[in-house]
């Protein structure tokens, strides 16, 4: 599949270093882009494809593309993201305060892939900058532009305290759950267990239970098991119910179909015969 190149005068004006859009995200072809983008996702489901290593996104997420960085979004049900663009000076702003935000370092400076997550009130605070944003760009009242960049200056601080207090000795409690949804992504084919996913974390079972339930509301095994039935998802509609499950780190295919039917209301094989069924559908003139 083809992959688009986009440049920041595509999306904003040259006088502008940042454009925030709220929307219901759709399929998408794969893309990269010279500026960066921060992707908050308010609500629904998809699976996110960052360089091609596919990870299911859901409320709270955060999700950093830097310059270069080729993804996109498949099986999106509900999904509603807000976008924000931001040219490469946008950095800038932030000179000579990087110690003070070890997260920013690394989400921005390390040149590495770190997923956050955002507790519910920390995404609901985010959402009223971004808003804010929007409403100053709409409204376009003396100083817009100024008054927009305090906005989204907060916008990631907010970012770079998330879940701790931001210093240089405390981990933030959303890199580290990012950073166990990580591993669970890159290895939910493997038999890990769930001190496996706490040590990619560095978290003892005690916080790292805490930070799953705090956050998510959920388990380590629970996400795993989401993460593995999301890649059955995918898989079904080019391998068998059996094969299927192997691939994605099951052992036993019955217990593979018991699970799948409850996450998705079908079992295996209804799911594939109404994926044929649509693509006859749309195969038909």
């Amino acid at each position: 599949m083809k992959i688009l190149d986009l440049s920041a005068d595509d999306f904003m004006p040259k006088n502008q270093l940042f454009q925030v859009a709220f929307r219901h995200q759709t399929h998408e072809v794969p893309h990269r882009h010279e500026f960066y983008e921060l992707v908050f996702v308010l609500s629904g489901t998809a699976v996110h494809l960052y360089e091609d290593v596919p990870e299911p996104i859901s409320s709270g997420r955060v999700i950093l593309i830097t310059p270069g960085r080729k993804h996109m979004y498949r099986s999106p049900d509900g999904l509603m993201l807000c976008n924000v663009l931001m040219k490469k000076e946008t950095l800038d702003w932030f000179a000579g305060y990087e110690n003070e935000l070890p997260l920013f370092r690394l989400l921005f400076l390390s040149g590495e892939y770190h997923p956050l997550v955002l507790s519910p009130a920390r995404l609901a605070a985010v959402n009223v900058l971004l808003e804010k944003i929007i409403a100053e760009t709409t409204g376009r009242a003396a100083g817009f532009l100024f008054a927009g960049k305090i906005f989204l200056m907060e916008v990631i601080l907010e970012l770079c305290r998330s879940g701790g207090a931001g210093t240089r000795t405390d981990a933030d409690k959303s890199l580290r759950l990012g950073q166990m949804l990580r591993f669970i992504n890159l290895h939910h084919t493997e038999d890990i267990t769930r001190d496996d996913i706490f040590r990619a974390g560095f978290c003892s079972t005690r916080s790292g239970n805490r930070l799953f339930a705090e956050q998510l509301h959920s388990t380590p095994m629970r996400e795993l098991l989401k993460v593995r039935i999301a890649h059955a998802r995918e898989l079904l509609p080019f391998f068998s119910a059996s094969e299927t499950a192997i691939r994605c780190g099951f052992r036993d295919s019955n217990y593979f179909s018991l699970c799948f039917k409850k996450a998705t209301g079908l079992s295996p094989r209804a799911y594939m015969r109404r994926i044929a069924e649509e693509i006859d559908e749309k195969s038909r003139p």
